[in-house]
């Protein structure tokens, strides 16, 4: 028999395809953590409550409900503990309530479904996919902090996957230039302050080339305080992009809190390093994607406010930290910076 995950019209994607493409993007996405093979384990087990006869009778129209998440969190709890069980139990519905170990298997709560009986046979998934036992991550803190980590590499791998079938291939992400090119832009755009003209201007000079050295420390955490009108938004970015370049990091975000510094901000990185490597994202910003006034950034710059393939300059307001899957992607670009 074959098993299936997905249908478009004639077209169908494996069981087996499904899996191993979720669990190879999921593999790239943890491994910027030291996490690959975790990742690849929880990916695997995300859909193989698919292999029971009843999810394979819904794709070809029977309109029954299944449950296709809770066996898989059951099978890979045994190789590779609570978190990738919370995660695939999750996957669609979000991370479950942990719940108790007195908890019973008719409640809903992670604990209970792990103690669910009577579930349909999936047990044809052996004959195509094995589940290995993985490194634990080494993220601080663990727990539902780790959980949360992990369900967002799932379920962006999972929703990449499946977008990449349902579109033939038709959707189109990334086309970035790197963070190293970003870099040489703003000195070229720098250029123009030397020599200073003035002394307020020279101040703003001895603080950007401040910056600038500083970005070759070591990683870690640091502050920066000037005065307003201290050119604070170029200094902090010529940090970013040098520490970047130099630790080897693939993204830098910049977390504010009030929507009108967010748009200021972002329209000086847009007019410096170009539009399309510049992502703003908050409750107040319109994407050009549709209607008369469409333009082709305007869909990458949607597309790119979910998944981990976002621009390599983003621009946020809260909630930045979010513990559900629906908007964690906001909170995904952080530990590449």
């Amino acid at each position: 028999m074959e098993y299936l995950a997905h249908t478009g019209g004639a077209r169908v994607q494996t069981l087996l395809e499904h899996l191993e493409g979720t669990a190879e993007l999921a593999e790239q996405f943890g491994a910027a953590f030291g996490s690959g093979d975790f990742a690849r384990m929880t990916a695997l087990a995300h859909d193989l409550g698919k292999y029971s006869s009843a999810f394979q009778r819904r794709l070809r129209g029977d309109l029954g409900r299944v449950d296709h998440s809770t066996f898989g969190a059951q099978a890979v709890r045994t190789v590779g503990g609570l978190i990738p069980a919370y995660c695939v139990a999750g996957h669609h519905g979000g991370l479950p309530d942990g719940g108790g170990t007195a908890d019973t298997g008719d409640e809903p709560t992670l604990y209970g479904r792990l103690r669910r009986k009577g579930l349909p046979d999936c047990g044809a998934y052996q004959n195509e996919i094995t589940l290995s036992t993985a490194k634990p991550p080494e993220i601080r803190p663990q727990g539902g902090f780790s959980a949360a980590f992990f369900i967002r590499m799932l379920v962006d791998a999972d929703y990449l996957d499946t977008e990449a079938f349902m579109s033939a291939g038709g959707v189109r992400r990334g086309g970035y230039e790197p963070i190293a090119v970003l870099r040489e832009r703003l000195k070229a755009h720098t250029a123009g302050f030397f020599p200073p003209r003035n002394p307020l201007n020279a101040k703003r000079c001895v603080i950007l080339r401040t910056c600038e050295a500083a970005g070759a420390w070591g990683r870690g955490l640091y502050t920066l305080t000037v005065p307003t009108g201290g050119g604070k938004t170029l200094a902090s970015l010529a940090f970013a992009l040098e520490h970047a370049v130099r630790h080897g990091m693939e993204r830098v975000t910049y977390v504010i809190p009030y929507s009108s510094i967010i748009e200021q901000t972002a329209e000086v990185f847009r007019e410096v390093l170009g539009d399309g490597n510049v992502l703003e994202h908050h409750s107040g910003y319109e994407y050009d994607d549709s209607g008369e006034g469409a333009t082709p950034g305007g869909w990458l710059r949607r597309t790119g406010t979910s998944p981990w393939w976002s621009p390599p300059t983003s621009s946020f307001s809260s909630p930045f930290l979010p513990a559900s899957p629906p908007a964690a992607g906001r909170f995904t670009a952080l530990p590449t910076v």
